[in-house]
């Protein structure tokens, strides 16, 4: 479904915000997503994309500094899933008011994460000039957390997440070691000629990059851009 990639901002000597880019891979004739807008959350404001299907998103910057990114974890074999679930879309707006990392995390482990389908979701946030993140790993068993470092990338495919493990070494030899806009920006339009369908850019019959999500936060304020893959 996306590569997902964080990378700090810094002043030259500490962190001081987050840069986000999440490649978004769909079914090629879903409807295409509503631009990131501005939303009022409870005590802060939050930008986001809108999927028009399950009318969720799957990325998110608030003024508290703060961002989601969601993915879908495909396992092989996955387990049986209940009719009736809620789209996993839903969860970034309902948290989006956390005023950091672990508030976040509190705020997710209060939902009732068994109305949804396996998912990974990533909160993230600069605390005391260090970027940090959580992982949050729910696999309709259990909601496991794991602290993470940023630079941090992530990647899920729906052939099976193993497929996309492949952009994860590419991540660390073209971004981890220089981390600067421009490599996360090269990393993000990346395809293998010989396997379209694993890469960061992706593309297989039916399915394909549709959009790519950039978010800048720092000091207080979030800058997204949005582009649609045609």
């Amino acid at each position: 479904m996306c590569t997902l990639s964080i990378i700090p901002i810094t002043d030259g000597r500490r962190h001081v915000g987050l840069r986000v880019v999440i490649n978004r891979d769909e079914s090629a004739s879903r409807e295409r997503a509503v631009a990131p807008r501005w939303h009022d959350v409870p005590g802060t404001r939050a930008v986001w994309p809108i999927d028009p299907v399950g009318g969720g998103t799957w990325v998110a910057g608030s003024e508290r500094g703060v961002v989601f990114a969601l993915l879908n974890r495909n396992m092989q074999p996955g387990p049986d899933l209940p009719s009736g679930l809620v789209s996993r879309g839903t969860i970034i707006p309902a948290i989006a008011h956390a005023t950091g990392v672990q508030h976040g995390v509190a705020l997710l482990r209060a939902m009732n994460t068994s109305q949804f389908a396996p998912f990974r979701l990533v909160i993230a946030a600069v605390e005391d000039g260090v970027a940090v993140a959580s992982v949050c790993s729910w696999d309709r068993r259990v909601l496991a957390m794991q602290d993470a470092g940023v630079p941090l990338c992530l990647a899920s495919s729906g052939l099976g997440d193993c497929v996309a493990q492949a952009r994860l070494p590419l991540f660390e030899s073209m971004v981890r070691g220089h981390a600067t806009p421009e490599a996360q920006d090269v990393f993000h339009v990346h395809q293998w000629p010989h396997k379209p369908e694993a890469s960061v850019m992706m593309r297989r019959p039916g399915y394909r990059t549709v959009s790519v999500t950039t978010l800048e936060v720092a000091d207080g304020s979030v800058r997204a851009e949005y582009r649609d893959i045609l």
